[in-house]
């Protein structure tokens, strides 16, 4: 009789035996796990928090204007700000990815 073996053992070897990776392959994949692109997904995360969170005060800010009879000027500086900041995080990691 064979000694018992926990099931997450034999799950991780035969995953191991099943993805046989060559040098080259396990290179880039080692460059991808590197503290640039950790620090990247951060940053996505936390400006995805923002967003939610500056989404939230906006649409409750445009009910109460929307409620309010006098007319307002349209504010396009937050977007602005926003989509340049997605811009930027988005280019220095395509950048490290083709580059690196």
């Amino acid at each position: 009789m064979a000694p018992h073996q926990p099931c997450g053992d034999r799950v991780s070897f035969s995953l191991l035996n099943a993805v046989s990776v060559d040098e080259a392959a396990r290179s880039r994949l080692e460059k991808l796990s590197r503290p640039f692109p950790e620090g990247a997904g951060r940053a996505f995360i936390i400006v995805g928090v923002i967003s939610i969170i500056v989404a939230t005060i906006r649409f409750v800010r445009t009910g109460r204007l929307l409620d309010d009879q006098a007319i307002h000027s349209p504010g396009i500086l937050p977007n602005l700000i926003f989509s340049v900041v997605l811009a930027v995080l988005l280019i220095g990691l395509s950048t490290y990815l083709v580059i690196g």
